[in-house]
């Protein structure tokens, strides 16, 4: 008989959010500060969406942020963050099973899922990199196949 590992199990905590109306510039920051790929989108106290690194490079394009940049390239950076994000992201409980997430990622052809908790506000995300780790780590203890 094998336990079901739960999302809230491998999900990465806290959660980092960002407000729907920052500014991309802060987006920029956030993710090359703390090494991310997404953030959570609030406004007030409600989640309304996610922004990953494709949704920003796609809408700042390549050169926003380098010293040849455009004004109008430049400019790119000043839109707002609902103007890129993806509203209503698939979710899952923090007691869902990280099988059920996995076909998530496939179904849908999404790198991660919020974890919410009874109120629906996210606690933590499980993104394909958590997947990996539980994979390794289960393999390493594992004993070797002959």
């Amino acid at each position: 008989m094998t336990v079901a590992i739960r999302a809230d199990a491998v999900m990465s905590k806290p959660v980092v959010t960002i407000m729907a109306d920052d500014r991309l510039s802060k987006v920029s920051r956030m993710f090359r500060e703390q090494k991310l790929h997404h953030l959570l989108v609030v406004d007030g106290k409600e989640f309304v969406g996610i922004v990953s690194d494709r949704d920003f490079f796609r809408s700042i394009g390549p050169r926003a942020e380098l010293p040849v940049a455009t004004e109008a390239e430049a400019a790119a950076l000043n839109k707002r963050v609902h103007q890129v994000m993806s509203r209503h992201p698939i979710c899952v409980r923090e007691d869902q099973s990280v099988d059920d997430v996995m076909e998530l990622f496939i179904k849908h052809k999404i790198s991660c899922v919020p974890v919410i908790d009874g109120h629906g506000f996210p606690v933590g995300i499980v993104s394909w990199r958590d997947i990996i780790k539980l994979l390794h780590s289960r393999s390493a203890t594992s004993p070797a196949s002959t």
